[in-house]
């Protein structure tokens, strides 16, 4: 168990009783008097910051007996506060309350198949499998990904999202820099990425950074979202290099949306 201090005895030989007994080492201990400071630490209540923990009070940590200590350790609700401070570092948190499983309209047949892979995706999720959404303009490729991914992170994991342009922008002010080299790095190496609007608008030279992020994050075994435009077998078309990485890792997280405009989310209503 890692605990985030050390351990803390509380015995006092002055204060002995009927609850006395020893530990693993034949120390004595009391518990009448471990129970009372277990009591004192547990009830003390902070102020809420950004997320009110009703098991710790808001203190990130409990007092727990063990093996004839009081030990502390950190309370369950860090998992959600490091997932709050991931979502915030990410840039996603205006991203994340607009897109959710939860207002996801399923009304068609391919919008519920979209939603049924996702979440499986989501339950079967081991850090390593792949899911590619890609064809119908305004079908929900970006909703539907972005759920997945806050979801994913929702249970403590670290992600990023990166629309494909802005990766490209980025690195074409000079490719071959030690500065583009590295984010290229942390593109390929991070836990969990969600690249959107893949090689949207792309040229030859937008192969070679795709194929690069691709084969480091396929080599490393790393969690990818990726959504595009293009049909998986278009992509496999113009470079099989990256088409069948991603399709060897996509497996049955593989969504392909026929392109028609009454797939487009956009033009509802118009």
């Amino acid at each position: 168990m890692q605990h985030l201090s050390k351990i803390i005895k509380t015995a006092d030989s002055e204060h002995l009783s009927e609850y006395q007994t020893t530990n693993q080492f034949g120390q004595e201990y009391d518990l009448e008097l471990l129970a009372a400071e277990r009591n004192r630490v547990n009830s003390a209540a902070y102020s809420p910051k950004s997320f009110d923990c009703p098991i710790c009070h808001n203190k990130n940590y409990i007092m727990k007996f063990e093996g004839g200590y009081n030990i502390v350790e950190a309370c369950e609700c860090m998992n959600q506060i490091m997932t709050n401070t991931n979502i915030n570092r990410s840039g996603l948190l205006e991203v994340f309350k607009k897109y959710k499983f939860e207002n996801w309209k399923d009304d068609k047949p391919f919008r519920k198949n979209m939603l049924t892979i996702a979440k499986k995706y989501v339950n079967e999720f081991d850090g390593n499998s792949w899911m590619f959404v890609g064809g119908s303009v305004g079908s929900g490729k970006t909703h539907i990904n972005v759920a997945t991914l806050q979801e994913i992170m929702m249970h403590g994991n670290q992600g990023i999202y990166k629309r494909w342009h802005e990766i490209v922008a980025e690195l074409k002010q000079d490719i071959n820099s030690n500065k583009s080299n590295q984010f290229i790095y942390e593109l390929a190496t991070c836990n969990l990425i969600y690249i959107d609007d893949f090689l949207k608008n792309y040229s030859k030279s937008d192969l070679g950074i795709a194929f690069r992020i691709i084969q480091g994050r396929h080599d490393r075994n790393l969690a990818t979202l990726i959504s595009s435009e293009f049909y998986l077998s278009e992509i496999d078309e113009m470079d099989s290099a990256i088409g069948s990485r991603i399709k060897e890792k996509s497996k049955e997280f593989t969504i392909n949306i026929v392109r028609d405009e009454e797939k487009n989310f956009r033009l509802e209503g118009l």
